[in-house]
């Protein structure tokens, strides 16, 4: 069986790492799967880079961060409860404030209650629960930024407006610069 170079062994793991596998076990399991893999195809004849291209595309674009969450959703109980609670709360709180938007428009009792338990429930359960899956699964402050920046502004907006001020200049300013650093982030 042909053996792998060390210049072969770090594209692959370049080509793992670049997956943003950050769980690190995992990703040294996963390099040595590769390789055994790569090593398999070149014993039939392959060179590394054809072999490569064939296990790559055997795996598909998003195989890789699929069996990192697989893998943390197995062995972290805590994280399998934190991407639940996140569901969950995205799910009853969008609810939540659609029915008071309902209720506000039809003018029944009770839309206040349900606008600000709705609210309440995205931004201190929903949110924290979504951060922390997404730090957990990417590692990755700029994302991390990107998400907060993007809660607060829509959070500054939507206050104006729930509030019926047609003068978003505190929101404009608030949320303007998170919006424009966003796309400096990438």
């Amino acid at each position: 069986m042909p053996d792998l170079r060390v210049s072969d062994i770090d594209l692959i793991k370049q080509d793992v790492m670049s997956n943003e596998i950050c769980f690190s076990h995992l990703a040294d399991e996963l390099i040595d799967h590769l390789c055994c893999d790569v090593e398999n195809e070149m014993a039939g004849g392959l060179s590394f880079r054809d072999a490569w291209l064939k296990v790559k595309g055997s795996m598909g674009n998003r195989r890789l961060r699929e069996i990192q969450e697989e893998t943390l959703f197995a062995v972290d109980t805590k994280y399998r409860n934190m991407k639940n609670t996140m569901k969950i709360s995205a799910i009853a709180g969008t609810i939540m404030l659609g029915f008071a938007a309902l209720f506000k428009i039809m003018h029944w009792p009770g839309a206040g209650i349900m606008l600000t338990l709705g609210s309440l429930l995205l931004a201190f359960v929903f949110m924290p629960s979504a951060l922390t899956v997404l730090w957990k699964e990417t590692h990755s402050g700029k994302k991390l930024f990107l998400y907060v920046s993007a809660f607060i502004t829509s959070n500054c907006k939507g206050t104006a407006l729930a509030d019926g001020r047609t003068d978003t200049g505190f929101s404009i300013i608030v949320g303007s610069p998170c919006i424009c650093s966003c796309p400096a982030v990438y």
